[in-house]
């Protein structure tokens, strides 16, 4: 299903969600920020009074595998959105309020989200001035008013944040990078709570939009998972767009969603939450890859 990014969020409370992302192959919005089908807002324009400036957190030192991995904080700007994924949380929404972004690189807040808690700890964390992504594996999930315990051993919440492109170039095709990617996390059962992902992109340009395409494995419990998917049948008509499987909010994890950012220079952004089964035990995550012409 295509969607655009929608610049509305509904004020309820994170247990609404459950029942919208919990399980089955239902390609509905999400409860908790309903998604606009097919779109007529555009991302270009910014609501008055909307926080572009990143606001820096205090933070501890960032440890050496954080600071190699964040080249600068990420710059929002008006066209910038994000995606949040958790067992109770399936999220895609443009950045209205701003963000908070720690010392380290880490995001701790965007919007109305947010991480809390002394012992507040975000894994996986990489980025650049077009970028943020991580994992909030511990502390406390805040939406709005409402708190949500993140314990040791739970999925956790994947993020990403990044800014969008003006236009897609009528033709062409780009080179993708190797990716990087958040440690997936298992939705249900037993076995590794974090596997490794890796992965492959392609991107390419027709005149009726973004061709693109991805493939996800992950590696867990000695065994590997693999799903694919491509936007070549309905192509992403704009940078407001993305695409989804079916399966994607499926519990057991099965599906990918993919859509296209900026990335630094002349270089564009593939995006691509997932969930990945392996055995039959699904793993989520977010991978992003850089493309070049």
């Amino acid at each position: 299903m295509k969607n655009a990014f929608n610049k509305a969020f509904v004020a309820l409370p994170l247990v609404a969600a459950l029942a919208a992302c919990g399980g089955g192959n239902d390609d509905s919005p999400t409860t908790a920020a309903p998604l606009s089908e097919g779109g007529t807002g555009k991302v270009g324009a910014a609501a008055d009074g909307r926080a572009i400036a990143t606001a820096q957190a205090s933070a501890t030192a960032a440890s050496d595998a954080a600071a190699a991995a964040v080249g600068a904080p990420f710059q929002t700007d008006a066209s910038s959105r994000f995606f949040i994924l958790g067992n109770d949380i399936n999220e895609a929404n443009l950045v209205e309020f701003g963000i908070t972004q720690r010392a380290d690189g880490a995001v701790v807040r965007m919007d109305n989200l947010s991480l809390i808690g002394d012992d507040a700890a975000v894994e996986s964390i990489a980025g650049d001035a077009s970028f943020a992504m991580g994992r909030w594996a511990l502390g406390i999930f805040r939406l709005f008013s409402f708190d949500q315990p993140i314990t040791a051993g739970s999925t956790g919440y994947h993020y990403i944040v990044f800014n969008g492109v003006a236009a897609f170039p009528g033709s062409g095709s780009y080179t993708c990078d190797t990716g990087t990617f958040t440690a997936p996390s298992r939705l249900s059962g037993s076995g590794q709570l974090t596997g490794v992902a890796s992965g492959t992109a392609s991107l390419s340009f027709a005149p009726a939009g973004a061709i693109v395409q991805s493939t996800i494995q992950v590696r867990a419990n000695g065994f590997l998972g693999t799903q694919s998917f491509s936007t070549a049948d309905t192509p992403l008509e704009t940078p407001d767009h993305y695409l989804k499987t079916p399966g994607f909010v499926d519990s057991s994890g099965n599906g990918l969603l993919l859509t296209v950012g900026a990335a630094p220079g002349n270089a564009m952004r593939v995006v691509v939450p997932y969930q990945v089964p392996v055995r039959g035990i699904g793993y989520r995550g977010i991978a992003t890859f850089v493309c070049t012409p």
